[in-house]
């Protein structure tokens, strides 16, 4: 993997046969906004991992300067939540997240598993804002 991301967000099915949904993206330094899913019909070979994916990096976009600004001042200001945040009780269906942001020499993480923390998601819609406006406008019904 890249050495030189800001951003890197994983998603995973925790089902071996749902493999196919499991996808990531990131955020390069440069400004590449890069996405990675498995194919269609994709199963989890049992020593793959929670966070297995498949595939290449495809370059979603590029971002300006101003807007990989804006997500490291975010980052810097106001790092999200460190920890595994899940349910009162584990189920064998669901789904597993992990947020990774570049904080000065470190790296931050926030892992969810069954979208169980209203504040990882909370701080992922500022982020999805700054790199995905267009998208972040339709959710709130704004065309």
């Amino acid at each position: 993997m890249d050495a030189d991301w800001i951003v890197l967000y994983e998603y995973s099915a925790k089902l071996a046969e749902h493999a196919e949904v499991n996808h990531a993206w990131r955020l390069m330094a440069d400004g590449r906004f890069e996405r990675m899913q498995n194919p269609k019909g994709a199963e989890r070979p049992a020593d793959g991992g929670r966070y297995w994916i498949q595939g290449s990096w495809v370059r979603n976009t590029t971002l300006g300067e101003g807007d990989v600004a804006a997500v490291r001042k975010l980052i810097a200001e106001n790092p999200p939540p460190e920890g595994l945040f899940r349910p009162g009780g584990s189920a064998e269906r669901g789904d597993w997240a992990r947020l990774q942001v570049r904080v000065g020499e470190g790296i931050a993480c926030c892992e969810v598993e069954d979208r169980s923390s209203a504040v990882g998601e909370t701080w992922m819609a500022r982020l999805v804002v700054l790199l995905m406006p267009e998208w972040a406008r339709i959710q709130a019904g704004q065309r």
